[in-house]
């Protein structure tokens, strides 16, 4: 545990601030915006006041501060204001604090001017809010996230009752980051196994205050991605993203097995043709640790694992399942691929040919030729696997940045995406420099109903740094999982073999050329599940993802019991409505309208279920939308929307495809101009209160209609 109690110097100062006058030791320097106050004392205390909830995070160097300036300036995240110090610790050291603008952002900074020990960490807070609540992310048996606890590496998340929240991480230096909590205090130095610091080696620390916990792990994430340059992945930037995936990962029905007839590859050709005689179009193809070989004798075959036994001997297709090599087979297949890696198997003669740390390789060389080849071979997106157990490098000052670096800037030049695996969380951290990172798993393998949670939770940090959560494999027939994979906004993979694939369920994420029909972004815990779970309430689980078109916001809602609840109560305020809305049951296909600060109840048939909350606007309508999908109005089938006076909404309907549904609610039953495609046929259900048209896109890709009620039946509007 890192020593966090004052030294002699500390305890001389804090004696003297108390029996001196102000002017004895100096007065304090000081900077605030609208939300932040910091403080910083020639006695060498610090203070940083969250000025909305009160809170105060407070420290001291140890010693006293020297050459206390204010300056102003600018850097990625925006115009800050900064208190910069010189101080002697071990070394000659200057610490500064900033606040950015007019948001709740500060970041402490800790620079070596010349060589010391790595001693005392900055910033440390000896003094900070009591009974908060704690939310932590670390490599755990069960999943990363953790309430009661705080982990190594960050981010930490700090909430009370009223859901005032705190985000706490490192920016930089992720690997070496020792975040520490105790009753002593909390503080974000360098692991203590590096000894001394370099003239020059800087450490960063960001804290980020808001009310609400999704929005301010959201402000979090967005000053990360901004300090880091990243440029955020659309939620179809690649094959992976973009379309329905098949997986021969763990708990795939082909991880190291295949039809003996057939071969490996004739296997998967013909899953690749039952994907295609079903109507369904898959986008890409996986292929796990079983198409290289491992260990000692550089087998393909599923093997043991330890640290650094059971790693890739090479990394090429077995020869013996693919004697033509990858780009054959995928020449064949006429699929994009997805391939896995593993960290290097010690037995490995690349250790003799590259440099190494720990159990990868830290020389572009090997990654410029295995990007290489890998794009000859047509494959989309290299997946490192094992990143938070064994696919480490050494924890030095250099070495974790140059295997990430390197294998991103390889990858990035051959026009590859990537996919982590059991990633860490400073994985997640360092993964927002690099664009080409859209994915990363934050579920277990194979996906089930025990995930989760830990999906949910996990998964809000991921998305909060701009990379897309992918659930793991699971099966088609597995409707609940494939909402919340669907809803994830990432990918969605799926395993079966080639006599379980089940078209009508898949076809529920999907349109017919095999395009994912998602929501805007990632389904998410409501905040006050946050705060049930860190109670140790057992409660069902609510979370939601949305369609935004303008003022108008699709909700989609997945509820589920935990310990045999048999009803989830929710108001539809808590997704953020005003107003009237339609609250509609898809498994059910029926709903009401009702008030948004009505309580109503999700009944948990099966022990879940899946909601459509939809404002009623200026036209007195609402849209659900397409409910065949499970994104009822996912911007891929439901491509503009507008709710004025009337409704004017354009529905993409793809060859093949031949016709849609289209429901709305409206009071009374409304009337329909077509702009363009073709109605086939409408109903009006009275008792549900639902306009349901049969649509088909009649030559173009479009439908459109505008639909309107009588004068008289017009309501004030939802607000978002």
């Amino acid at each position: 545990m890192r020593e966090r109690s004052f030294t002699w110097k500390a305890v001389v100062i804090c004696l003297l601030m108390s029996t001196l006058a102000p002017w004895a030791i100096g007065q304090e320097t000081s900077i605030q915006n609208a939300f932040m106050r910091v403080q910083v004392s020639p006695a060498g205390t610090y203070q940083a006041t969250i000025k909305k909830s009160g809170w105060q995070f407070g420290g001291h160097l140890g010693t006293v501060a020297t050459q206390i300036v204010k300056s102003k300036g600018a850097d990625r995240l925006g115009t800050f204001k900064e208190i910069s110090f010189i101080y002697d610790e071990g070394g000659r050291r200057r610490g500064s604090i900033r606040i950015y603008g007019q948001t709740a952002t500060v970041q402490f900074d800790l620079h070596f001017l010349t060589e010391g020990r790595n001693e005392r960490a900055f910033p440390t807070f000896d003094s900070q809010p009591k009974k908060l609540y704690h939310l932590g992310f670390e490599p755990l048996p069960h999943g990363l996230h953790h309430f009661g606890y705080l982990g190594s590496q960050g981010p930490w998340v700090l909430f009370d009752d009223r859901l005032n929240a705190v985000l706490m991480s490192p920016e930089d230096h992720f690997f070496l980051t020792d975040m520490q909590s105790s009753a002593m205090g909390l503080s974000s130095a360098i692991v203590s196994t590096v000894t001394t610091l370099p003239a020059g080696f800087s450490h960063k620390t960001v804290l980020v205050a808001g009310t609400g916990i999704n929005q301010t792990i959201d402000a979090w994430g967005q000053t990360m991605q901004k300090m880091a340059g990243r440029m955020a992945p659309k939620n179809d930037a690649d094959p992976l993203l973009r379309k329905l995936s098949y997986w021969t990962d763990h708990g795939g029905a082909y991880f190291y097995n295949f039809d003996p007839e057939k071969g490996y590859p004739g296997t998967l050709e013909a899953v690749k043709d039952k994907f295609a005689g079903l109507g369904l179009n898959l986008g890409s193809m996986q292929l796990d640790s079983w198409f290289y070989p491992k260990g000692e004798k550089a087998d393909w075959h599923k093997t043991k694992w330890t640290d650094g036994v059971g790693g890739a001997y090479l990394y090429e297709p077995a020869k013996e399942l693919f004697p033509e090599g990858l780009g054959a087979f995928s020449r064949d297949l006429g699929l994009p691929l997805i391939t896995h890696g593993r960290w290097i198997d010690q037995f490995s003669p690349y250790h003799k040919e590259y440099k190494m740390s720990g159990n990868v390789i830290i020389d572009p060389r090997y990654w410029q030729k295995t990007a290489a080849w890998l794009h000859a071979a047509n494959v989309t997106t290299y997946e490192q696997d094992w990143m938070g157990r064994y696919a480490k490098a050494e924890a030095n000052l250099t070495d974790p940045e140059e295997f990430h670096d390197q294998m991103a800037q390889a990858m990035q030049h051959e026009g590859l995406t990537m996919q982590y695996c059991m990633a860490a969380p400073a994985d997640f951290m360092q993964g927002t420099h690099y664009d080409n990172l859209t994915t990363i798993r934050t579920s277990h393998d194979r996906f089930d109903r025990k995930d989760w949670d830990d999906f949910l939770y996990d998964s809000r940090v991921a998305n909060a740094l701009g990379i897309w959560p992918w659930t793991d494999v699971f099966r088609s027939s597995e409707q609940a999982n494939l909402i919340v994979s669907t809803l994830s906004a990432g990918p969605v993979g799926i395993g079966d073999s080639i006599d379980e694939v089940d078209a009508p369920d898949l076809l529920h994420a999907l349109r017919g050329d095999g395009v994912i029909v998602k929501p805007d972004d990632t389904i998410r815990p409501l905040d006050r599940i946050y705060l049930q779970d860190a109670r140790n309430i057992v409660a069902p689980m609510i979370a939601n993802s949305w369609t935004s078109f303008g003022a108008s916001r699709i909700a989609y809602v997945f509820a589920y019991a935990r310990n045999k609840e048999e009803e989830a109560k929710v108001e539809p305020a808590a997704f953020g409505f005003n107003g009237p809305v339609y609250v509609f049951d898809w498994r059910a296909k029926s709903g009401k309208k009702i008030d948004a600060r009505e309580t109503y109840g999700i009944p948990l048939q099966d022990g879940w279920d899946y909601q459509i909350i939809s404002p009623i606007g200026a036209s007195a309508m609402a849209l659900i939308g397409d409910t065949e999908q499970i994104a009822t109005a996912g911007r891929n089938r439901i491509s503009q929307f507008t709710n004025g006076s009337r409704m004017h909404i354009s529905m993409r309907v793809m060859p093949g495809e031949k016709q849609r549904m289209l429901t709305i609610y409206a009071p009374v039953e409304p009337h329909v101009t077509v702009i363009s495609g073709t109605l086939e046929k409408q109903l009006y259900d009275s008792k549900n209160h639902l306009a349901i048209y049969t649509l088909a896109a009649g030559g173009a890709d479009e439908a459109v209609l505008e639909v309107t009620l009588p004068k008289a039946s017009h309501a004030p509007a939802t607000t978002f």
